[in-house]
Formats: structure tokens, sequence, C-alpha cells
């Protein structure tokens, strides 16, 4: 199986998986590992044993993994050790961490993000997720799209990870069924109520991603905000509380203000409830390539590229809408 780095996938023996981590690892955990043999840092995670469930997720992240492991905006599966009940998966190394860590508990050694940094992050797990729903005949339904599943790499570029929940649609249907799992604040509220996902579903995530980076804030203290602003002013709509909430806690930017207002206006177009006036993600990749001036200025975003280079099959019939804005409440 190809992937980002040009290596076929690899099956580690347990040894080189306990000689590789600097620490026991946990039940379940991910912890930076060195492999001896090439002394190449990876990531490696770990599975409850004793949960089927665990399992199952597990051997989903390797079966969907295998789907999308060419994308450079994934973060590469360089394979796993079956010698477990639970078989251990090896990633690569992003020396950076988690989107979460920069924008919720800025490290000391780094600065605030700036707003270039974390246009260009939105735009490479936008062009993630369009790989996704638009790379192959079945979409790939992520199901679990967070800041803390989005990884960034020596140059702050981002990767989209953790496949354990995602789904492909069946041939002639237009959503999958499944239990209901997730983060508050990223979960889409029509899958709360009907366990249905659909593309819209990654769309909210994605709204919600947008919340943090523009905020800084958690998507989860977002929700309970709003929430408690919608329940506290009965004669606003929810939608009037969530853009309030919006541009009070914005991220000031003061020579890009025009990117930081496409962005918001972006960020809730998506997270609207009804999921057909969300936009879908081939509109989400063109407002975005369109606010970032060192971008493609043409009306598909990067999808010409991305098809040119064989990563994303021309769809037709793919509908472009247009939609105002709302972000789910608890209520």
């Amino acid at each position: 199986m190809p992937t980002s780095t040009g290596r076929k996938d690899d099956v580690f023996l347990i040894e080189t998986i306990v000689q590789a981590l600097t620490k026991k690892p946990k039940s379940s955990s991910s912890q930076k590992g060195l492999l001896i043999q090439d002394e190449r840092s990876v990531l490696i995670k770990k599975f409850g044993e004793d949960d089927e469930l665990y399992i199952q997720q597990t051997i989903n992240e390797i079966t969907i993994a295998s789907q999308v492991n060419k994308h450079a905006k994934v973060l590469c599966l360089l394979g796993c050790c079956l010698e477990t009940k639970a078989p251990i998966l090896v990633f690569e190394y992003a020396p950076n961490g988690a989107l979460s860590d920069h924008i919720h508990r800025i490290p000391k050694s780094h600065p605030p993000m700036s707003w270039d940094r974390r246009l260009k992050i939105v735009l490479d797990i936008a062009e993630a997720v369009t790989y996704l729903h638009l790379g192959s005949s079945k979409p790939i339904i992520h199901r679990h799209i967070s800041s803390s599943n989005i990884f960034l790499d020596e140059h702050f570029g981002a990767k989209l990870s953790d496949f354990c929940l995602s789904a492909s649609i069946p041939f002639g249907e237009t959503h999958v069924d499944a239990q209901v799992v997730g983060i508050f604040g990223f979960l889409a509220p029509e899958c709360l109520s009907t366990g249905r996902y659909t593309e819209k579903f990654d769309v909210f995530s994605i709204g919600a991603v947008l919340f943090e980076i523009l905020t800084g804030n958690r998507a989860y203290d977002i929700l309970q905000a709003i929430t408690s602003q919608f329940i506290a002013q009965t004669f606003l709509s929810s939608e009037m509380v969530t853009e309030l909430y919006l541009n009070a806690n914005i991220f000031q930017v003061l020579e890009k203000p025009e990117q930081v207002k496409a962005c918001s206006n972006l960020a809730l177009r998506c997270v609207k409830e009804e999921p057909e006036e969300r936009p879908t993600m081939k509109e989400i990749d063109n407002k975005l390539f369109k606010s970032d001036s060192n971008m493609p200025m043409n009306g598909d975003g990067c999808l010409p590229y991305m098809i040119k280079a064989g990563l994303v099959k021309q769809r037709h019939g793919t509908t472009v809408q247009s939609t105002t804005h709302m972000f789910a409440t608890l209520s």
C-alpha cells in the first residue's frame, strides 16, 4: 500500500515496539517512540486489549487508513504489530503534536499561532476531508474530526488522523447508521437523534474546528456558552446567539480582517442545524482557497490539482449550496 512517504506498510514485531517506547504504555494510549534500526521517531497507538470494541475500532482504523494513506494531509500509517490481541499501530511522527495543544494550551516554547498558520491548517484539513468524501467511489465519513485528531508536522502542516470510527457510505446509499460516539461540540445535532451519518456530519465538525481556531476556545465550552446564552436570551434565535458569540470571541487579526471574516462566515454556515443547509466540502474547499491570496483563485479550489494528481475522481452532479448558520445547542 503506497504512503505519502513512499514506503510500504510493515508488520512490526512486539520486540521492536517495546524497544521503541521510552516508557511502559498505558492500556490505551498514543505516545512517541523511536525505531532503533533506523533511528526514526514514530507515533505508537495502543488500544485496550480487554475490550472487543477497541479491537473492532483498531481493525477499522487499519482498513480505512489503508485506503487514504497516500494522501499527504493524512497522518501516515507505517504499519502495525499483530502479536497482541488488539493490533498496535505505528504512525509517522508529527513533531508539533496536536492542534489542540496550540490553540487551547499554548506551549511556552511557542508564541500564539499566527493567523497565516491557522488558515494554512484549515486549508490542509479541508483538503484531507475533501479527499475522504470525493477520493473514491464510496465516500468515507471520518466521524471523529476534532482539534485533538489533527496533528502538525515540523512545518506546522496539518495531518488528519484517527480513523477508528470512520465509515464508507455503501453504493446506492446517502448515509450510514451507526452508534453515536464522539465529543460534544463536534457532534452534528441530527446524529444525536437519528444515529444517521452523512458527509454533512464531517462538515459540521469542520465548522466546530473553525470555531476553535477562530476563538482559541474549546468546542465543548463554546457549545455550553452558546446554549446558556440562548436559554437566557429567549428573544434571540439560536442562529443570532451563535453569531454574537463568534463576533465577541473571534481571534483579532488587524492586517487580514477580510480573511478572518470570510472564515467566520464559513464556520457559521458549516454548523447550520439542518444538514442540507450546510455547504459541501467542495464549496468549503473553494471558499477557503479563495480567502488565501497565496492559493489558486479558480472556482474549484484545490480540486483540479487533486484530480490531476489522481487523488480525487471527478464527480458529476455535485451541488453547491448557499446557506446561513447555526451552532447546535443542548437545549
